[in-house]
């Protein structure tokens, strides 16, 4: 039976590994939950971490039904992601962990007009490379949407059925010029005003939206 406590096959296991090429290394992390690279791998030795950090580990996501603390969803979209799933996923504010000026940029929302706003919010924080997103039945606050979305320019499909949706989401979405697909079935707090940002920011992109079951009043029907 393999004692795999045995010294000397731990030695023999660490010389193998240190002359494995780090592209074979990264063929195998493609197998290992993103959670575990970031968690546990990325924290053994230096090499590991550039490793673990490497773009193409990072460019499709699946975090369907997972469970996140403050800050852990947001360091992991933050490497580049360029499609990430997170259905049916549980995340507690903040979504990144400098998200300390939420209350400021809400200020400003509601106190410049759009096109101020706009610059303001593009100029100020990080551009992310997601291109498609699945947020359908996630639970997820208003507020992590918005810091979500303040940092979104590129996205081309967007699913938040049955999330809960505010004007300031709606308008930061109007403003990725290349989205064709969204779904807001079942999506809460969607409003007229927030339907004539979309209206107006994606008039000549969005070729797919589903309204379905969102609960229109006359004033929405309108728009």
């Amino acid at each position: 039976m393999l004692d795999l406590f045995n010294p000397q096959l731990i030695q023999l296991s660490l010389k193998a590994f240190v002359k494995m090429l780090d592209e074979i290394v990264i063929k195998i992390f493609e197998f290992v939950p993103r959670t575990l690279l970031l968690n546990g791998c990325a924290l053994t030795c230096k090499r590991l971490r550039n490793i673990c950090y490497d773009d193409t580990l990072w460019k499709r996501i699946d975090l369907g039904g997972k469970t996140f603390g403050p800050g852990q969803a947001g360091k992991i979209i933050l490497r580049g992601t360029k499609i990430l799933r997170m259905a049916k996923t549980t995340v507690q504010p903040p979504l990144f962990s400098n998200d300390t000026d939420q209350n400021h940029s809400k200020h400003l929302f509601n106190a410049l007009p759009n096109e101020a706003v706009s610059a303001t919010h593009h100029s100020s924080r990080m551009e992310l490379k997601l291109k498609y997103l699945d947020l359908s039945f996630s639970t997820i606050e208003e507020t992590c949407l918005e810091s979500l979305f303040q940092k979104c320019h590129n996205l081309k499909k967007v699913s938040l059925e049955n999330c809960n949706l505010n004007d300031r989401i709606l308008y930061y979405l109007s403003q990725n010029k290349t989205l064709d697909v969204l779904d807001m079935q079942m999506a809460v707090g969607i409003t007229d005003q927030g339907l004539n940002y979309l209206a107006q920011g994606l008039q000549n992109t969005l070729v797919d939206v589903n309204l379905s079951w969102i609960g229109m009043d006359e004033d929405v029907i309108e728009e």
